[in-house]
């Protein structure tokens, strides 16, 4: 009875690495924004890296690519072993995943919103910005003013 205690206890995963000062949401968002930024460095999808990341996985330790896509979608973040597999397959520190602070780093450059000409003058807007509340809802508010002009 106590081996299969103790390989339960093994089998449990540690809690996802969360920055120092940082919400959970704010460090999954800037997790995935440079998760993706590594997958564009190297010129990988998401099944790319799982596969990849399996070389990396000791054993017992999964990487699926609905674990990366979870990742890249700001679902969750990586437990320790599974940063370890992540940054071993992309070649890079896990500073370059895990901001200190949760947030991008100072002088660090980002592509705060994505505009795509969707022809008859109108444009797709993405925003990949993390802001306060208030801030998103004024966001709203002036989206949908602009729509009820139209």
């Amino acid at each position: 009875m106590a081996g299969k205690r103790a390989e339960a206890f093994h089998n449990l995963e540690p809690s996802p690495v969360v920055p120092d000062g940082a919400t959970p949401e704010v460090a999954r968002v800037e997790f995935a924004r440079r998760l993706s930024k590594q997958l564009v460095l190297k010129g990988w999808n998401q099944s790319r890296l799982a596969v990849e990341a399996l070389k990396f996985s000791p054993p017992g330790v999964t990487m699926g690519r609905d674990k990366v896509s979870n990742y890249v979608r700001a679902k969750n973040l990586p437990t320790p072993v599974h940063l370890k597999v992540l940054c071993d397959a992309l070649s890079c520190k896990p500073e370059d995943l895990i901001p200190s602070r949760g947030r991008r780093e100072a002088g660090e450059t980002a592509q705060i919103a994505e505009l795509t000409d969707m022809g008859q003058g109108t444009v797709w807007l993405r925003i990949n910005e993390v802001v306060p509340w208030p801030v998103a809802l004024q966001v709203m508010a002036l989206l949908r003013g602009s729509q009820d002009k139209e």
